[in-house]
């Protein structure tokens, strides 16, 4: 099972289905899309129409706390399934047509590994500690060909997660705020 999960903010609600329907268009269908919105962000659950209309073609809109960009993946974790993979978007891209095919083409050949479209190679210092992120290499052949554990992933570009790929400190929302 494939759920794609997203989340937004009222400064993008206007085009966010602009991007759900750039995933709801992949040739690799997702079973599930999940929109992510905070009830203290949209207290009135008002939703623009050309949103709330794809909910005739499947889209799902759950409402939660606000965990700002945590909320992509955090709420799907909690309830992922054994049998099921959670790719989180980003609200503001559209998305090629094969993001959903290739993901999970690279997710059958290495079945416990995190893949994503975009990563920021982690960059040492000469006395073995780390760069600041803002200085970690975006262009990078790391974990192109094998998994590597000095990536970053990005988890809007298209990021796939497997069940149980995460720590007990991530569904700790004490420990993220």
């Amino acid at each position: 099972m494939v759920t794609a999960s997203l989340t937004s903010f009222p400064a993008r609600i206007e085009f966010v289905h602009l991007a759900i329907k750039s995933l709801m268009l992949q040739s690799y269908k997702p079973d599930r899309i999940v929109l992510w919105l905070a009830n203290e962000q949209f207290p009135n659950h008002k939703l623009p129409q050309n949103l709330t209309a794809l909910e005739a073609y499947g889209l799902e809109i759950k409402w939660c706390d606000d965990l700002y960009g945590h909320k992509k993946y955090y709420y799907c974790i909690k309830e992922q399934k054994e049998n099921e993979v959670v790719i989180t978007f980003d609200d503001d891209i559209l998305y090629p047509i094969d993001s959903i095919k290739r993901l999970v083409a690279k997710h059958r050949q290495f079945p416990d590994c995190l893949v994503c479209e975009r990563a920021q190679a982690f960059v040492s210092k000469k006395d073995g500690t780390f760069e600041n992120p803002g200085r970690w290499n975006v262009i990078s052949d790391v974990g192109v060909k094998k998994p590597s554990y000095s990536l970053n992933p990005s988890p809007g570009g298209g990021c796939l997660i497997p069940y149980g790929a995460f720590y007990e400190d991530a569904y700790k929302e004490k420990v993220i705020r």
